[in-house]
């Protein structure tokens, strides 16, 4: 891989299918974005052995985890390079054990989670491990194919977990030209009330190179349900 989508919350792993699949998404908002940070759609459709484009998902929530599952197997039969993490709760530190909320709510159970305490009310409680993302990056940066830069998009919809990791890439000088080129995330001020403020406008704020932080989540297709693509030889009728 030369340039990464990392997907911090990929939910039903919508976003990462609009990088490679886009015609099946149209008009969302994030294609615009996509097209201008990783080129476009020919590029982005070739194998990832020849564009370098790859793609990282993190998600917490169990209920996601064979859909994921699935879109990695046959993103794979394809020739796209993409691994979901799952289920992790995106951290600072690796390995420790937290309680995910669940939104008991069916209709939004698949999206209402968070590892804050006491924000989504009359939740159910699953325990998931955590994953040390500042250090995850540091990994896959290094792995970078033949150490050649390309371009590092992070999405981050995290359910108030921002304002842990953000704080560290910023201090690791991560939110950078040549680390993290762009990053657009959905910040949950409901969630850590006492340092939300301070933290988002550092972010937004924040200036290394050409780096680039936007305020911004697309929503658009949350129940997603596209079908899979074929693999290389084509589909059995």
């Amino acid at each position: 891989c030369s340039s990464i989508l990392f997907d911090l919350g990929a939910n039903k792993g919508t976003h990462v299918r609009k990088l490679f699949e886009p015609q099946k998404y149209p008009h969302a908002k994030v294609l615009k974005i996509y097209d201008e940070f990783f080129g476009d759609v020919a590029h982005r459709v070739g194998p990832s052995s020849e564009t370098g484009l790859c793609a990282y998902g993190f998600e917490a929530n169990p209920l996601h985890v064979r859909t994921l599952q699935l879109i990695e197997h046959h993103y794979l039969r394809v020739g796209w390079s993409v691994k979901f993490i799952v289920p992790k709760v995106v951290s600072t530190v690796d390995d420790k054990e937290v309680t995910l909320s669940v939104d008991r709510n069916v209709k939004h159970a698949s999206w209402g989670t968070s590892a804050a305490r006491g924000v989504i009310k009359g939740a159910n409680h699953v325990l998931v491990r955590t994953i040390d993302f500042p250090a995850f990056l540091r990994r896959a940066l290094a792995a970078r194919s033949n150490g050649v830069p390309g371009q590092v998009l992070l999405k981050m919809d995290i359910e108030g977990s921002e304002f842990e990791v953000l704080p560290v890439l910023l201090e690791n000088g991560d939110l950078c030209t040549g680390r993290i080129d762009q990053l657009m995330a959905e910040f949950h001020p409901e969630m850590r009330k006492d340092v939300s403020e301070s933290i988002t406008t550092a972010v937004l704020g924040h200036k290394c190179g050409t780096f680039k932080a936007l305020a911004f989540d697309d929503e658009s297709f949350v129940n997603d349900g596209m079908p899979y693509p074929c693999p290389l030889g084509g589909c059995r009728p």
